[in-house]
């Protein structure tokens, strides 16, 4: 066996390969050679990059020294180790392996270390298993059985893999959408030039937040059967609408029978990308189902009654917004605010959070609680409004800064653009 001062010359005389080819090594002298060649492995490669020393300078040498160092790697028993030297020894093989980055790694030592860092993936804290993950999310040499270990793990550290290995193939990501949760199928969505196949098996589950990452991934192409699948759920997931109304691959057919589910807004964007003949859809929607123009009325004329009677207010608002009730909230937030419901509508889809901000103002909401009401809105609009970078401070001065009434009048004087 080469010793490893043939190929990192910068190693110390003593320390020979042979010292780890025993997983336990034998009592005594060769066992304490054994963990003193562990200690200076972890030591000259948890260097920082800018103190790596020449011999690991250059891809080539990266490789070698990977290729030179795998066979005592994979014989190093995991549990023999402290847990922060097993933790050093991961992050040591993940450092060498970037720097190795672009470079070809041999066949064997790509084995070799990936089976010793799959056992050491019991042992790691969450955040070297984070860091781990990212590092080699792109890799094309880890093994099958590394990665589906990471890609199965904790949702933090397999995002990123599930998202971006390319070691996982149709039948792996098949595999993994049958043996994970919703977490990991929104992120294997997310995909990148996801499979036709896998496409289909994520729809079939019905999860409606799987359902809006595939219709949000602007890297995916979606097949006519795929988007007919999904303007149909669309009926009962508010928050596919908006991305799938902004969609490249959308049709007009698909358009018209997106339009029956949309709001007022989202029928607008709709009507003006495809030039829908709205009025004539609009006569047919009211005569096929009824329903779809009398629930705006039916709920108009409730919220005008619990008006009437005292009983809408600000906590009933927020009640509606929290309980999925988006209509509801809409319309008593434009009945207790004395606002115009069309602008009201368009601020909901708007731009920026500082319309609806004093909107909620206006009938005294309260500063804590509008955070939680924003987040039920998005949640049930299609993460609409959006947010710009100084709404926080607008927030603030919104609740702030001026009385309900004058909020009130500030949402009425707002430029159309800005709502």
């Amino acid at each position: 066996m080469m010793a490893r001062v043939e190929v990192v010359p910068w190693s110390r005389a003593r320390i020979r390969g042979s010292a780890m080819s025993s997983p336990r090594g034998r009592p005594g002298r060769d066992q304490f050679a054994a963990r003193s060649c562990f200690h200076d492995f972890v030591t000259m490669f948890s260097r920082p990059r800018n103190r790596l020393p020449p011999a690991l300078g250059t891809k080539k040498d990266s490789v070698l020294g990977l290729a030179a160092y795998s066979g005592d790697l994979a014989s190093y028993s995991a549990d023999s180790a402290s847990p922060a030297a097993r933790d050093r020894l991961v992050m040591a093989v993940v450092r060498l392996c970037r720097l190795a980055q672009g470079a070809p790694v041999p066949t064997e030592a790509a084995s070799q270390v990936s089976g010793l860092t799959h056992n050491l993936l019991a042992f790691s804290d969450p955040e070297t298993r984070l860091r781990l993950a990212e590092d080699l999310a792109e890799a094309p040499w880890p093994s099958q059985q590394l990665v589906w270990a990471l890609a199965t793990g904790p949702i933090d550290s397999a995002a990123t893999v599930l998202r971006s290995s390319p070691v996982l193939d149709r039948a792996d990501l098949c595999a993994l959408v049958r043996a994970t949760g919703p977490d990991h199928h929104i992120e294997i969505a997310r995909r990148n030039g996801l499979p036709s196949p896998v496409t289909d098996l994520l729809i079939s589950l019905k999860d409606g937040a799987v359902l809006t990452a595939l219709a949000e991934n602007p890297r995916l192409d979606l097949t006519r059967s795929h988007l007919n699948d999904l303007t149909a759920a669309a009926r009962t997931v508010a928050a596919l609408r908006s991305p799938l109304a902004d969609h490249r691959q959308l049709s007009e057919s698909q358009a018209y029978g997106l339009y029956a589910w949309c709001d007022p807004a989202l029928r607008a964007r709709l009507a003006e990308r495809f030039s829908l003949k709205t009025e004539t859809l609009d006569t047919a929607l009211a005569v096929s189902d009824p329903a779809l123009v009398s629930d705006d009325a039916a709920i108009g004329a409730q919220i005008a009654k619990m008006h009437s009677a005292g009983q809408l207010t600000c906590g009933h608002l927020v009640r509606n917004a929290l309980d999925s009730q988006l209509a509801a909230f809409i319309q008593g937030l434009a009945r207790l605010g004395d606002l115009p419901l069309p602008r009201l509508r368009a601020a909901v889809n708007g731009e920026s959070v500082e319309p609806l901000a004093l909107a909620c103002r206006a009938v005294g909401m309260d500063r804590t609680v509008f955070p939680q009401v924003l987040a039920a809105v998005r949640r049930l609009n299609g993460a609409r409004p959006l947010g710009r970078s100084d709404d926080a401070e607008r927030i603030d001065q919104a609740f702030g800064g001026i009385s309900p009434i004058w909020a009130a009048r500030a949402f009425r004087l707002l430029d159309q653009n800005q709502v």
